[in-house]
């Protein structure tokens, strides 16, 4: 899965989620209100809760692919305009963010069985994260 396609399906399952009344989608996933950014992210979380692990992977990939090269200039913009930290701190973390995340790798199946039954380890993923990012 390239990242056109990638982009397609992610604004696919954000538009077939999201009614237009309750959530205004801005250019780049921006919102102009925390309650909306977390609406969109339920959703889009639904949807991809049910995809399957290959395109999770792929997912995940071209996130970080896109944004690996980004991350100097976000890290500038982030201390210019909030004035906390410097872009060397900034940067590290959050490309220890990025390349340390674990993606899919973390959503192993473990079974265990004994004279008593057998149990079944499934994992899932979960949370939203909302950030302070600097505005365009």
């Amino acid at each position: 899965m390239n990242t056109t396609e990638l982009e397609t399906l992610i604004r696919t399952i954000l538009s077939e989620q999201l009614s237009p009344a309750k959530t205004e989608i801005k250019g780049n996933g921006i919102f102009q209100f925390v309650g909306e950014a977390v609406d969109a992210a339920h959703q889009a979380f639904l949807r991809y809760q049910q995809s399957p692990l290959k395109t999770r992977s792929a997912i995940i990939s071209a996130i970080r692919e896109e944004l690996t090269p980004q991350l100097a200039a976000l890290a500038a913009e982030s201390a210019a305009e909030t004035g906390m930290g410097n872009k060397e701190d900034k940067f590290l973390k959050n490309k220890a963010a990025l390349d340390n995340t674990p993606g899919i790798e973390d959503l192993t199946t473990t079974a265990l069985t004994g004279d008593g039954g057998m149990v079944l380890f499934e994992y899932s993923p979960f949370g939203v994260i909302g950030s302070v990012a600097p505005q365009y």
